[in-house]
């Protein structure tokens, strides 16, 4: 069964096998992992320092999965660092955490560390790839010394058993009184009066976290009547998630999953879609009580996802009564009508514009970075042109040189050997006519 939420243990899983962390090999985790397990959601979780201890290649992708929500950092200060922030993730939204730490210092805290499929370890097996198992958290000195003392804080704001009050105990057969004890019911054989359990104060969706409504009642509304499930919409993406992108339509807005991005699913939102540019969805399902709205990417980007039904979260009418509230007093059915229909087009205009102004943006952002790529190609061709140029320059210089300086070389050369010929000849003729006389 897929987990539904992961928390990854970045700094521990990037330093697996090395003194320093790689966010190459983070990244090469994670996409295994979730080729295995497939998980609906996942957070990646990494130290403050993560980013000063990775090789200074890999800071500028550092940066940017930082921006773009990929990647997660504790608060400055946080006490526990890293694991103390992984560990309260999984423990709000009920997650599963990958890492190869057994996290000793935390067990007195999370028992749940011990729980059956709750922490998984994984490793990289040159020829293979990366192999997971599940693990158990090893025990050792600090984890002992961390039960016991969480042991004793337990112990120490446990509240003293209640005393016996005689006053109260009650003849059997009578009635329970509010206020009564469990020991005076025990007393006299008849159970506690009941009391009301308290309501939860939020949710937890599907994505593994509390969730706050995320819409207002009239726009939500409006949505759901004008939008049923299985609908097409053009909305503009506004920002991205460790698990998705919030998109925007109108006074809206809805989210994306990355389950909902295309089949497979991609690794990364910003994989798939682009902050600012517009894109058809798909209306996949309704979060009724958290007035949420889940859409999937259709296109070229990813495939249509089979809708959801709204029977599967039923919009209760306290929803409506909510929103009926928060309008203005009914004066009559007709005015009813025909605020509600001014309201509608004046969002839908105000969508439109908002997308057209964001439309023009774009392009005008696309034509600049093209002229600027235009000038950088045409100055590269001018400046390699002339260096062919001067190049070819100074070696015909260097030719015309070489073959001067030849030229005059053997020519010297010709000189020098006519006068010596010249001086030989001239010799050989004075003397015989020196050796002359002496013969007579």
């Amino acid at each position: 069964m897929a987990p539904k939420h992961v928390v990854v243990d970045g700094s521990n899983v990037a330093t697996e096998g090395h003194s320093r962390p790689s966010l190459a090999q983070l990244d090469e985790a994670v996409s295994a992992f979730l080729d295995e397990y497939h998980p609906e959601s996942f957070t990646v979780v990494v130290d403050a320092t993560f980013g000063h201890r990775i090789p200074e290649a890999e800071r500028p992708a550092f940066e940017e999965a930082i921006l773009a929500g990929e990647l997660v950092c504790p608060p400055a200060g946080a006490v526990g660092r890293g694991d103390a922030f992984v560990l309260k993730i999984a423990d709000q939204a009920d997650s599963v955490v990958f890492s190869n730490d057994s996290f000793q210092e935390f067990h007195g805290t999370y028992r749940w560390l011990f729980d059956e499929g709750r922490l998984i370890g994984g490793k990289p097996v040159p020829a293979v790839g990366w192999v997971f198992v599940t693990r158990t958290p090893v025990r050792g000195p600090t984890s002992r010394k961390a039960t016991k003392e969480a042991s004793a804080r337990r112990r120490s704001t446990a509240k003293p058993a209640a005393k016996l009050d005689v006053a109260k105990v009650r003849v059997p057969g009578t009635k329970p009184k509010i206020g009564d004890t469990p020991a005076t019911a025990e007393r006299t054989g008849s159970p506690p009066p009941k009391r009301n359990a308290p309501k939860a104060s939020s949710t937890v969706g599907e994505r593994g976290a509390k969730r706050t409504p995320t819409n207002e009642p009239m726009p939500f509304l409006e949505f759901v009547e004008q939008h049923p499930v299985g609908s097409i919409i053009e909305a503009v993406v506004d920002r991205f998630s460790s698990h998705g992108a919030y998109v925007t339509f109108g006074a809206l807005e809805a989210y994306a999953p990355l389950k909902l991005m295309g089949e497979p699913p991609p690794r990364r939102a910003r994989d798939a879609v682009t902050v600012g540019e517009s894109y058809r969805f798909e209306v996949h399902r309704f979060d009724a009580p958290n007035r949420g709205v889940d859409v999937a990417l259709v296109g070229p980007a990813g495939a249509v996802h089979s809708p959801g039904t709204l029977n599967e979260v039923p919009i209760p009418e306290t929803t409506f009564q909510e929103a009926d509230s928060m309008a203005a007093p009914k004066k009559s059915s007709t005015a009813k009508k025909t605020t509600t229909k001014t309201t509608t087009g004046t969002r839908a205009a105000a969508a439109k514009k908002t997308v057209a102004k964001k439309a023009t943006a774009a392009k005008k952002t696309v034509v600049k970075k093209e002229a600027a790529v235009k000038k950088t190609v045409a100055k590269k061709a001018t400046a390699a042109k002339k260096t062919v140029a001067k190049k070819a320059t100074a070696a015909k210089k260097t030719v015309a040189k070489k073959a001067t300086a030849a030229k005059k070389t053997v020519a010297k050369k010709a000189t020098a050997a006519k006068k010596t010929v010249a001086k030989k000849a001239t010799a050989a003729k004075k003397a015989p006519a020196k050796k002359a006389p002496a013969k007579k």
